[in-house]
Parts: structure tokens; C-alpha cells; sequence
């Protein structure tokens, strides 16, 4: 799912006006237009105020559906924020090892070295891959 879930109910607009109170006096109007299902779609200018609109009115997804779909949207986030972070874990890794490296200390570079191979681990996992036979676990 690459785009947030969207609600039954839409309304876009791109308002353009010369002051605040043309602003309000606009959305005012516009909600007594939606309110007697006058507005879908369109462009409408005046002295003070102009805008593009698109209102969409649907049944579907209902409010627990749509949580439902946020839900899962947010957790395939968070997922390949995981993704992420495993890249970030390997390059401090790597920072850790080359500067062990450089003060020829084998103890910090053994644990840089297991640091590597667990953030590859956690990669694979996250991959669907088995670590340790880096077969497809579909």
C-alpha cells in the first residue's frame, strides 16, 4: 500500500483569496453549497476569492474500515522504516569496525564484525529470507 487510505467523504480545494475574511466568506459559501449538493467539481472565480475544487462523496470505506486500512497502511510504514534503520545500524557498524580497524583493536572490531552480521540478519528476516540458509521462506 504505497498511499494513505482515504475517507468515504473528500474534499480538495485549492482557495486563493486577497484577505482572511475573503477566505472565510468563501468557505461559508461553499459549505451551503455542499450542504444543498451543489458542488462535485469545478473552478470558480469573483472579485475577491477563487478556487479549484473536487468533492467526493462516497458509502465506503466506513469509519472502521478506514481505521482498519490506516492500521495496516501505518504498519507497512513502520516496517520499512525497519528497512531503514537496519541501513543505519550497518553503517555505524562499519564506522565502529574501520575505526577499530585503524587502532588495531581486535576486540572492538570482532564486535563491529557480529553488529554487521546481525543487522544483515535482521535484514534478510525482514526480507522473508532465512539468515541462515538465505533461502525465501515463500
Amino acid at each position: 500500500m504505497s498511499d494513505a487510505p482515504k475517507r468515504a467523504c473528500r474534499f480538495v480545494l485549492d482557495l486563493e483569496a486577497d484577505t482572511q475574511q475573503d477566505i472565510v466568506s468563501a468557505l461559508i459559501s461553499m459549505a451551503h453549497q455542499i450542504e444543498r449538493d451543489e458542488m462535485t467539481q469545478g473552478v470558480s472565480g469573483g472579485y475577491s476569492s477563487g478556487y479549484i475544487y473536487e468533492l467526493t462523496l462516497r458509502d465506503r470505506p466506513t469509519h472502521s474500515e478506514w481505521a482498519a486500512n490506516l492500521r495496516a497502511y501505518l504498519d507497512a510504514k513502520k516496517d520499512g522504516a525497519g528497512v531503514a534503520g537496519t541501513e543505519q545500524r550497518l553503517a555505524a557498524a562499519a564506522r565502529r569496525f574501520f575505526a577499530a580497524w585503524c587502532a588495531d583493536d581486535e576486540n572492538e572490531q570482532q564486535a563491529a564484525r557480529n553488529d554487521i552480521a546481525e543487522a544483515l540478519d535482521a535484514e534478510k528476516a525482514a526480507a522473508g529470507v532465512n539468515p541462515v540458509e538465505g533461502k525465501s521462506h515463500d
